[in-house]
């Protein structure tokens, strides 16, 4: 800064210093930047400015984790309905089942004892 401009109070430094720090950054540093919530006075204005673009990227996250616990459902129960059908329609131990499907032996027990309490 040019020594001729002196700023008197220290808020008003901050905010030039602020501003120039914004004018060097990338567009995505400073996002990065307010999204993970950082402080003082500009990045309150800066995440007013960008709630948008934040409110955007957290929905997205959140449909793409919704559609993985999906997923991961749905390949659960695969699983389970194949554990199920290997112990009672082709009537295998829990050992050979276990073998079969490439899980534990206990795994195979926790999901036979929920076949057999959901039957109840």
């Amino acid at each position: 800064m040019d020594e001729a401009f002196e700023l008197q109070e220290p808020f008003e430094k901050d905010c030039i210093n602020s501003l120039l720090g914004i004018m060097v950054s990338s567009n995505q540093e400073l996002f990065d930047s307010i999204k993970n919530g950082g402080t003082g006075i500009m990045n309150e204005v800066l995440r007013e400015f960008f709630k948008e673009e934040i409110k955007a990227g957290e929905e997205q996250a959140r449909n793409e984790g919704v559609r993985e616990g999906r997923k991961e459902g749905r390949l659960e129960g695969r699983e389970e309905g194949r554990i199920e059908t290997l112990y009672t329609d082709c009537n295998m131990s829990v050992p050979d089942i276990a073998k079969k499907v490439s899980k534990s032996e206990e795994y195979v027990r926790e999901i036979i004892k929920k076949i057999s309490a959901a039957c109840l």
